[in-house]
């Protein structure tokens, strides 16, 4: 089955929009598309900013939408579930995600307040109506991240599918017993809602605009050769290159006129890469400026460590500087300062590189 059977255009989500919430007894009044994960010829699961009508109130809330070949998983059956022709649909309002049962406490700050008070974070006479939480990302069917404070402290809490706990409680156990600065964890319930503190210094999405580069390249090298041994033992994951024909694809769909370019970059890819081994150095597979923390010109914390795993230093490398390219909506003096970092972090990424080839 091609991507395109699957794919959750306007006219489908619109449909699919029209029955779930006519079913629920609402009349929709309008959406516009929030995100959406392909995985070509399986699934597509997206989400939908959604204005409706509640008997006579208005409301505006999210609706995810996975559309699958084939029947429906176990977890399928959480939402409500349609048949379209061939395809497997499954609709649920946000937080009711069915791959992410801690969603509606994470969401919700009464009661997320109460479960902090359970497990010894919050004072047990804290009032719950104290506790402020922001939704700072989210992924259908994946995970989601929250900020949540309470007078002057500060936590991140995240929601993963409760299989995936227990792995990701012991990468950061790895990592602190290795000396790297990842959060430690507070809370990890078994529903899947895993509770950090804030780590010290700033993001360095935020310090890339400085004035004087806030962090050298060695020093960001330094970081990810000093991962431990053990995170080479965990499972594989696909290096971000390997997806390069799925999202040509993805972009050739929205901007056609592209496609010929994109066919030979992707040739060009996927040739220049044909006799490079996969490696077997300890990565943190998703390395951004979004993951790490930095205080006067040193790593104060490394985020987001589900990725962990084998790979090749080139892996985490490229996709920092490709996160870096794709900045948007800077002005010309941010312009500027992403072009000099590239200028002086690339030579030094390249020279470590070519160490292992």
């Amino acid at each position: 089955m091609s991507n395109t059977d699957l794919a959750l255009d306007a006219t489908v989500a619109d449909q699919l929009l029209q029955r779930a919430t006519i079913d629920s007894g609402a009349q929709l009044r309008g959406w516009k598309l929030e995100h959406m994960d392909v995985h070509p010829g399986v699934q597509a699961t997206a989400t939908y900013l959604v204005e409706l009508t509640r008997g006579s109130r208005p409301v505006r809330t999210r609706f995810g939408i996975t559309r699958r070949a084939g029947g429906p998983t176990r977890s399928d059956s959480l939402a409500d579930v349609y048949q379209d022709g061939r395809n497997t649909v499954a609709i649920w309002e946000y937080p009711e995600d069915p791959d992410l049962p801690a969603l509606a406490i994470a969401a919700n700050g009464r009661e997320l307040a109460r479960a902090l008070i359970q497990y010894g974070v919050l004072p047990k006479r804290a009032d719950p109506t104290q506790l402020q939480v922001e939704l700072t990302s989210y992924r259908p069917r994946r995970r989601a991240v929250f900020r949540a404070w309470w007078d002057e402290d500060l936590w991140y809490v995240k929601v993963l599918r409760p299989e995936s706990l227990t792995a990701t409680r012991d990468r950061h156990r790895m990592l602190l017993d290795a000396g790297i600065p990842a959060p430690e964890v507070l809370v990890a319930a078994r529903s899947g809602l895993l509770v950090m503190p804030q780590l010290p210094g700033r993001p360095l999405a935020d310090a890339i605009f400085d004035p004087k580069p806030p962090i050298s390249a060695e020093s960001l090298i330094e970081l990810l050769d000093s991962l431990p041994a053990e995170v080479s033992s965990l499972p594989r994951r696909p290096p971000w290159a390997s997806g390069v024909e799925h999202f040509a694809n993805q972009i050739a769909r929205t901007m056609p006129a592209l496609e010929n370019k994109l066919n030979w970059l992707t040739d060009d890819i996927l040739s220049g890469l044909a006799n490079s081994p996969v490696g077997n150095e300890p990565t943190h597979g998703d390395f951004h400026e979004g993951q790490i923390r930095i205080a006067r010109r040193r790593v104060t914390g490394l985020l987001d460590i589900e990725t962990l795993g084998p790979g090749s230093r080139v892996d985490d490398l490229a996709c920092l500087v490709a996160h870096l390219a794709c900045v948007q909506n800077m002005n010309d003096a941010q312009h500027e300062r992403i072009a000099e970092l590239l200028r002086q972090w690339v030579p030094v990424f390249d020279e470590r590189v070519e160490q292992v080839r």
